[in-house]
């Protein structure tokens, strides 16, 4: 008895359609991953370049600018108007960033994440440092 193929069989074609699911699953996953690594990672600059404004501010005029409002939306268009003469695109990030009130601990920067469960706080201390707080951080 002779076969003559000419072409795959259907065994085949769902093996090579499952192994290319499996490779784009975890192509996706992992992609995501840098995605929002790469997010944090710009707005930690950012809180970074709004610390040393702050201190250009502070220089200028004795004391830290302090906008009473909460993260929202807006309150990144008014930091950048007022410490980086709107220079910053920190209305084009998916951070919403404000100011803790300044006190004898010092000035605090928050930048909070618009849809996840994450904020970023800067502590103005002798060694400044970023804390993570939130479930997806």
């Amino acid at each position: 008895m002779k076969f003559n193929y000419q072409g795959f069989t259907l065994i085949e074609l769902l093996v090579v359609v499952a192994i290319i699911g499996i490779i784009s699953a975890i192509g996706t996953v992992s992609y995501q991953g840098y995605t929002w690594t790469a997010k944090k990672q710009q707005a930690k600059l950012s809180l970074n370049s709004l610390l040393l404004a702050q201190e250009e501010y502070r220089s200028d005029n004795g004391s830290y600018l302090y906008q009473p409002s909460s993260c929202s939306a807006s309150s990144g268009a008014q930091i950048a108007t007022a410490l980086l003469d709107g220079k910053d695109n920190l209305t084009e990030q998916s951070w919403n960033f404000c100011f803790s009130n300044p006190g004898s601990d010092g000035l605090q920067i928050k930048a909070k994440h618009e849809s996840k469960n994450c904020t970023l706080t800067l502590d103005e201390t002798s060694t400044p440092i970023i804390r993570p707080t939130g479930n997806d951080c």
